[in-house]
């Protein structure tokens, strides 16, 4: 900090992933039956609202594009358009891992199972490894890159400059009052910067109990995203699971988010909506999770996982639907609707609504969002 020109330093903290019925669940399924007037695209003869036309860049462990829900090639033309390798310095961003292949289905795959937004463009950026850890600065990287196309140092130039939505299932947790990590540090910042054009969604994390939202979906501009379980799911069963409830999942992070500035103590309302991210059935890379098939799909290229690591790209999506329709929507735009359209769910051991800090404005419906009238009022 005392060389001159070091306007500041912050630590490269490591960051680490976040680990059918769901579609459904969140009304995506009657969203891909209308087009962008609202009315029945199989009688309009209208576009269906399925994501096409919208970019979602994943920053993940890479994508696993010779997947068959994943397009099955990589570059123009293909599902997974484009990307980066950040690990490992290359312009192949090919999946060594699965929990980033497994993310992207979620958000956009197209086979034998759909993501939530089955026509949607994807763009991989690799900042975790092998074994699911990164740095920072590759996180702030492909952030910076995600709304610099071209990488001429010049952010959000046109909309072909830039990516729709970014969708971030990692993170690294803030102590409570943290000077180092929260809305203020390093990659937070990134995010709010790149949500001058882009729509940044990410995950809370897994980190159980209150205020142990990770950064960076401790920034300001985030879409922050925490987890639910699936209601009447009867396969697996978890230790905290009763499947007559719709539930938040114990392990899924909870707010407020507080940190310190000038010595001042301030808080912010996170998660923003929660999304189904238990049991969650999509793309498999080679045999990784091979424990964990889906039930009552036979098939050995699909494995279920949980986390607010499946939740958050359910949500990035969704967005992508409403992006189709609401192109000119900006982020904090889409970040009101969804709030305001998130459908609030009940603790079954209390039986009252959960607190904000656990569900934020509600879990995700998608249907309502879309369907919502007049302009979002974004109050700050």
């Amino acid at each position: 900090k005392k060389i001159k020109g070091v306007k500041s330093v912050s630590p490269n903290y490591e960051v680490e992933a976040t680990l059918m019925d769901s579609v459904p669940l969140i009304g995506a399924d009657k969203v891909w039956q209308l087009d962008t007037d609202g009315n029945n695209c199989a009688t309009s003869g209208k576009e269906c609202l399925t994501g096409k036309g919208i970019k979602i860049g994943i920053i993940d462990t890479g994508v696993d594009y010779t997947h068959k829900d994943l397009g099955g090639c990589f570059g123009n033309n293909c599902k997974v358009a484009g990307g980066y390798d950040f690990v490992n310095k290359d312009n192949d961003p090919k999946d060594d891992n699965g929990h980033g292949t497994h993310v992207a289905a979620t958000a956009a795959g197209n086979g034998i199972l759909k993501g939530v937004a089955p026509d949607a463009q994807i763009y991989a950026y690799k900042v975790l490894d092998a074994i699911g850890s990164g740095s920072f600065s590759n996180v702030i990287a492909a952030i910076e890159r995600s709304v610099d196309l071209n990488n001429n140092k010049i952010p959000c130039e046109n909309k072909n400059d830039y990516l729709d939505i970014i969708s971030l299932s990692l993170g690294e947790y803030c102590e409570t009052y943290s000077k180092d990590c929260g809305p203020d540090d390093s990659v937070s910042t990134a995010i709010d910067n790149a949500a001058v054009c882009t729509v940044a969604v990410i995950a809370a994390g897994n980190a159980y109990g209150y205020g142990t939202i990770g950064t960076p979906a401790t920034a300001r501009k985030a879409i922050t995203v925490g987890a639910t379980y699936k209601k009447n799911y009867q396969g697996i069963y978890w230790q905290d699971y009763d499947p007559k409830k719709d539930q938040i999942t114990s392990f899924s992070s909870r707010g407020p988010v507080a940190w310190n500035t000038a010595g001042e103590k301030k808080f912010l309302i996170k998660p923003d909506i929660v999304a189904p991210g238990a049991i969650i059935c999509a793309a498999q890379w080679k045999n990784a999770w091979n424990d964990r098939k889906c039930d009552g799909l036979v098939d050995e290229e699909h494995v279920q996982l949980g986390g607010t690591s499946m939740a958050t790209p359910m949500v990035a999506g969704a967005i992508a639907l409403l992006k189709q329709k609401y192109y000119q929507w900006n982020n904090d735009e889409i970040k009101m609707v969804l709030r305001s359209t998130g459908e609030k769910l009940i603790d079954p051991s209390v039986h009252q609504e959960y607190n904000i800090f656990t569900q934020g404005y509600g879990r995700l419906n998608i249907h309502k969002a879309v369907n919502f009238k007049g302009n979002p009022v974004v109050v700050s």
